[in-house]
C-alpha cells in the first residue's frame, strides 16, 4: 500500500469517526433539553415557594 492511500484511508476513518461522533452528540442533545427543562422548572417553582413563604414571614 503506498503512503497516500494509507493516508487516504486513515482520513476516511477519521471521517467517519467524527460522522459518528456527531451523531452521539447530537442524540445526547435531544435527550438532555427536557431534563433540563424540568430541572428548570423544578427551581423556579422552590423559588418561588421561597419567595411566597418570605412574602408572608414579612407582611402577615
Amino acid at each position: 500500500m503506498t503512503m497516500g492511500l494509507k493516508i487516504k484511508e486513515i482520513l476516511e476513518k477519521l471521517e467517519r469517526e467524527q460522522e459518528r461522533i456527531a451523531k452521539e452528540a447530537e442524540r445526547h442533545r435531544s435527550v438532555s433539553a427536557p431534563v433540563l427543562e424540568y430541572v428548570y422548572s423544578r427551581l423556579m417553582a422552590r423559588f418561588r415557594e421561597k419567595e411566597s413563604e418570605e412574602r408572608e414571614r414579612r407582611f402577615p
